[in-house]
């Protein structure tokens, strides 16, 4: 699941329109639209913070959800590959350190 899928779709599971949501992390309406649709890159860490608190959400996994979303296509495709989203939390399949 991208980023913006997480976004909308935890936005839509808890009810809250655009503005409400918008409201809630301090922004604007469009904004939130934006990153929703992909048509803008993750928001910096205060406002993934934000979105995290009120779509009650890890911030951590959103924060490094949006780090691989904005990541180089080639690190972004792997990156991806080892990230999914399952309801309030990311599944991150990672390899042990040696």
């Amino acid at each position: 699941m991208t980023y913006s899928e997480v976004i909308r779709t935890q936005r839509k599971a808890k009810g809250l329109t655009l503005e409400a949501l918008a409201k809630r992390c301090g922004t604007f309406k469009g904004y939130i639209s934006g990153i929703e649709n992909a048509r803008v890159a993750p928001p910096a860490v205060d406002l993934a913070v934000k979105l995290a608190r009120a779509l009650g959400v890890d911030a951590d996994d959103l924060i490094e959800l949006g780090w691989a979303t904005k990541a180089p296509k080639r690190i972004r495709q792997r990156a991806m590959e080892c990230i999914r989203f399952n309801g309030n939390s990311l599944l991150c399949m990672r390899v042990p350190s040696e």
